[in-house]
């Protein structure tokens, strides 16, 4: 359908490209569709409801990791505090480390994937968490990574994909990150 009179780019099927587009522009820029109920129940208690700074705070989430935040990630960090739920749903916390203690334990093959060589004890929340591995689809993850000296900050979540144990007390994990979110100085 073409109207006489209109710029091209206002015809319907220029338009209906263009809004397409938008669209899909917009659903790649946020891997979030707006809070989950328990982050809204949140800002209903603090009073943050109608607060613009917040109520559009997730579209600043990412699907994936930024080129930074992998950097960050492999390179900077000694230690990564991770986050995982036990099977009636209450989160756990765990401190991964390299054996040495120094960053370079954290790999990232991809955009959306981060590999860690961690030592680990038993009785860690996050290996008996992983126990239930076999009996459920995933194991949901979440981890913030801290530069202290700068004070920059990355955060991730998504789920285990790979668990190795290795006789040394040490193992491999494979997590499938879908939010990222960071602060703090670009890494050059």
């Amino acid at each position: 359908m073409t109207l006489p009179g209109l710029p091209g780019f206002l015809r319907l099927p220029s338009l209906l490209i263009l809004l397409t587009r938008l669209k899909l522009v917009f659903s790649i820029m946020s891997a979030l569709n707006g809070w989950h109920p328990g982050e809204r129940a949140v800002h209903r208690k603090l009073n943050y409801t109608n607060d613009p700074a917040v109520s559009q705070l997730y579209m600043y989430i990412d699907g994936d990791m930024p080129h930074e935040h992998r950097v960050f990630h492999t390179t900077r960090l000694p230690f990564v505090p991770v986050t995982t739920l036990d099977d009636l749903g209450r989160p756990w916390g765990s401190i991964l480390a390299g054996g040495d203690g120094k960053p370079g334990f954290i790999k990232s093959p991809s955009d959306t994937s981060l590999v860690l060589d961690a030592k680990v004890w038993e009785g860690e929340p996050l290996i008996e968490n992983a126990k239930l591995f076999g009996r459920k689809n995933q194991i949901l993850v979440a981890g913030i990574g801290i530069e202290f000296p700068t004070r920059r900050r990355n955060k991730f979540a998504g789920r285990m994909s790979k668990l190795s144990r290795k006789e040394d007390g040490s193992c491999q994990l494979e997590f499938i990150v879908n939010q990222a979110i960071g602060y703090g100085t670009p890494i050059n």
